[in-house]
């Protein structure tokens, strides 16, 4: 729901160049489907990138375990997103349903703010948003 909060908001500026995939159901599971059916995509697609969302629940090494089941060679190409928590925490801290944070989070970046992303749930992301090559960056923080 914070995906589609965030596309609704970005859409209409990067029509037909973010595609948001099905749900997976868990972080292994993210891993799951990313091995299975998006590395062969991106070994093709050389310009292609991956942002994947996951719930970090709590854990220090939840960054590192999703980057053990990425390629090497893919590293630089794929990035790691996700609610430190869960997001029931975070939309109960920010009194807002998960499609309107996804939508504040779109606004931020379309504005060059990181004033949710530096949010105590959420700032663990800004090193993986900070190594984000400059024609991501440009997508999705235009």
């Amino acid at each position: 729901e914070i995906a589609n909060g965030f596309m609704l908001e970005i859409e209409q500026k990067q029509t037909g160049q973010i595609q948001l995939l099905p749900v997976a159901g868990g972080w292994q599971q993210v891993c799951n489907r990313f091995v299975s059916h998006y590395v062969t995509h991106l070994r093709n697609h050389l310009k292609g990138y991956m942002v994947l969302m996951v719930d970090f629940d709590s854990q220090s090494n939840r960054l590192s375990e999703v980057k053990e089941c990425l390629p090497t060679e893919l590293s630089n190409r794929v990035f790691v997103l996700g609610v430190w928590s869960e997001p029931e925490s975070l939309t109960a801290d920010l009194k807002q349903n998960k499609e309107q944070i996804g939508a504040l989070l779109a606004i931020e970046c379309l504005q060059d703010k990181r004033a949710i992303w530096n949010h105590e749930l959420l700032k663990h992301n800004v090193p993986e948003i900070d190594r984000m090559p400059p024609e991501l960056r440009a997508l999705l923080f235009p």
